[in-house]
């Protein structure tokens, strides 16, 4: 296993609220959350977004 000896962490922003974001969800062509379909889908900015854990339960309805 290798050790490393830097760590650089990327920060990303919730695109809801600007708080800081660890969580990514999958939109549809229609811009609505998906929640069911390929696990890996490949795509950009259109396809993913960034979101704070908050949100991303809100978004996915699991509060």
């Amino acid at each position: 296993m290798a050790i490393a000896d830097n760590l650089i962490e990327l920060k990303t922003v919730c695109s809801e609220c600007s708080k800081k974001a660890t969580m990514v969800v999958r939109l549809n062509g229609k811009g609505e959350v998906q929640t069911h379909g390929e696990q890996v889908q490949l795509g950009g900015n259109d396809v993913y977004k960034v979101v704070c854990r908050k949100h991303f339960q809100k978004l996915t309805k699991l509060l």
